[in-house]
């Protein structure tokens, strides 16, 4: 019997992902890095649009490497960490690898394992 068309060896094909560097564009980081330049001074709309436009590279980005039902809290936990952190920013320097290293460290927290180890070390605290 044939597959059908969007199956593969009879089952659902996963939906595509698109692919996304793990380094932001330089048009995107030169951007993002003149909105976070702005929100460290307090323009709260310059802001909101940089963590509006960051979401989706941190949701292309992560939807590749962790399981569907990660993504959006590996997300959400990437932008909690980019406001934790935006003191650091020196807007001397490129945004998109000071993006991608919050992404890439943010995103170890949510690999298999992790959060069964860190249940672990709760449990026998």
């Amino acid at each position: 019997m044939a597959a059908k068309s969007g199956e593969v060896f009879g089952r659902i094909r996963p939906p595509r992902v698109p692919v996304v560097s793990d380094q932001p564009d330089e048009a995107s980081s030169e951007r993002w890095r003149s909105l976070m330049t702005a929100a460290q001074v307090g323009d709260a709309t310059a802001y909101r649009r940089l963590l509006c436009e960051v979401a989706p590279w941190l949701r292309a980005v992560y939807a590749r490497r962790l399981q569907p039902c990660l993504t959006e809290d590996a997300v959400q936990d990437a932008l909690l960490a980019i406001h934790e952190k935006r003191h650091t920013y020196d807007p001397a320097l490129p945004f998109g690898p000071w993006l991608a290293a919050i992404a890439y460290y943010r995103r170890t927290r949510w690999l298999p394992g992790y959060l069964h180890r860190q249940t672990i070390k709760e449990h026998h605290a």
